[in-house]
C-alpha cells in the first residue's frame, strides 16, 4: 500500500523514468516484427503502449498507478489507435484472458517483491503465445537496492522461456539490462 502511494505521489509530478521516449530496443523490435497482440506491464503514462499501437499493434497496457493510467488515457484520447488501459497490480491480472505475441516490461518486474515476482512469472506462461517475445528491462541486482532483477529471477524465467539475448548497461547510478525471452513451441512427439 505504501509503495502504491509513493508511485501516485511521483505521478503528481513528473517521475524521472517517464521520459516520453520509446527505447531503441523497442523501436528495433517493432521495425523487425509484424504487428500482433501486445501486453505492456508497468506502462506508466503510456509512451510505449502508444508507440506500439501507432505501429499497428493491438495493445493492452497495465499499471497499478491510477494517476499514470489517467495520464496515459489523456495522451491517447485523440490518437487514431485503440489501447485497452487497465489499472491493476501486474502480478494479479485475472481479468486478462487473451494471449500476446509481445509482452513488454520496462521497469515493472524489478520492483516487485519475491511473492509478486513468482505470480508474475506464472502469468507470463499463460499470457505469452508460442513463439512470442518477452522484452524485459530493469535494474540488475548489485546488493545495493531491493528493486532489481536477480540471477534467481532469470533462472525462474528460463524454466518457462528461452533467453534469446541480453544487453547490459547503466541507467543513472544503477546497473541495468535488457533481456529478450522467447516462448518456444511445444514439441509434439
Amino acid at each position: 500500500m505504501l509503495r502504491k502511494l509513493v508511485f501516485e505521489y511521483m505521478y503528481l509530478r513528473h517521475p524521472r523514468w517517464d521520459t516520453g521516449i520509446t527505447p531503441p530496443e523497442v523501436v528495433d523490435f517493432v521495425q523487425n516484427h509484424p504487428p500482433g497482440n501486445a501486453l505492456e506491464l508497468g506502462c506508466g503514462s503510456g509512451t510505449n503502449a502508444i508507440y506500439l499501437a501507432q505501429n499497428g499493434w493491438k495493445v493492452t497496457a497495465v499499471d497499478f498507478s491510477f494517476l499514470a493510467i489517467s495520464r496515459a488515457k489523456r495522451k491517447s484520447a485523440r490518437l487514431p489507435c485503440s489501447i485497452k488501459w487497465i489499472c491493476a497490480d501486474a502480478s494479479n491480472l485475472t481479468m486478462i484472458q487473451e494471449t500476446f505475441n509481445l509482452i513488454l516490461d520496462i521497469g515493472c518486474f524489478h520492483g516487485l517483491n519475491p511473492i509478486q515476482k513468482q505470480k508474475y512469472i506464472q502469468q507470463l506462461d499463460r499470457f505469452l503465445s508460442a513463439g512470442g517475445t518477452y522484452l524485459l528491462y530493469g535494474f540488475i541486482d548489485t546488493g545495493l537496492s531491493s528493486a532489481a532483477i536477480t540471477d534467481k529471477d532469470i533462472m525462474e524465467l528460463q524454466k518457462i522461456l528461452k533467453l534469446d539475448s541480453s544487453s547490459y548497461g547503466v541507467d543513472g547510478m544503477h546497473k541495468s539490462a535488457w533481456f529478450r525471452f522467447i516462448k518456444q513451441y511445444m514439441k509434439i512427439e
